[in-house]
């Protein structure tokens, strides 16, 4: 799902101006240098809703092009960024963050040099703690879910991993679902993901 209702540039954007962060008592947590004297900035705001909201900018030269509120899949609200990871030319991103208490999600991004930021898909998953990697030199992430079965508690978990193509994330599939602890796939999985 595209989402352009999200995209803001300086000359029409409401976020756009100069000082750092835009959103009221905004905490950075995370800063990119990207090629070409570009970088991404994250910001959390934790109070400015009942539930949290998050934002990037974009920086050329140290001057803000663009900026964003960083949607999940189920809106603006609740987030707080946990990072952020760019493939090797800086055009491709993604922004992880905790969503409420026990779900984490990643939205993908795709930068303009110099001009702006349009925002890709979200996904989410069932537990706290998405990680981003960098597969192959392209961005992307791993999500931890459960099968449900019987519950989320004490059902099976797996991880499913994304990679960016054009900062949609795309799934490359899932490991098997285990009970014990498994880490993070350091490169992207390929197994059949569970139907629910």
């Amino acid at each position: 799902m595209h989402h352009n209702s999200f995209r803001r540039r300086v000359a029409t954007g409401r976020l756009g101006i100069a000082t750092l962060p835009t959103l009221a008592g905004g905490v950075e947590e995370f800063r990119l240098p990207l090629p070409g004297d570009n970088q991404l900035v994250g910001y959390s705001v934790p109070g400015a809703t009942p539930e949290g909201k998050a934002e990037v900018q974009y920086l050329h030269h140290g001057k803000l092009v663009a900026d964003t509120l960083v949607p999940s899949q189920f809106g603006t609200e609740g987030l707080a960024l946990t990072g952020g990871l760019c493939d090797a030319a800086g055009r491709t991103c993604v922004v992880g963050y905790d969503q409420g208490a026990h779900s984490s999600g990643v939205t993908g991004l795709s930068l303009q040099p110099g001009q702006g930021i349009t925002v890709g898909t979200a996904v989410g998953g069932d537990a706290p703690g998405a990680t981003l990697h960098r597969y192959g030199g392209t961005a992307g992430a791993a999500l931890l879910d459960s099968t449900y079965d019987p519950d989320y508690a004490t059902g099976p978990h797996y991880w499913q991993t994304y990679r960016t193509v054009g900062g949609q994330l795309v799934s490359t599939g899932c490991t098997t679902p285990s009970t014990s602890p498994t880490p993070s796939p350091a490169v992207p999985v390929t197994g059949v993901c569970p139907t629910l």
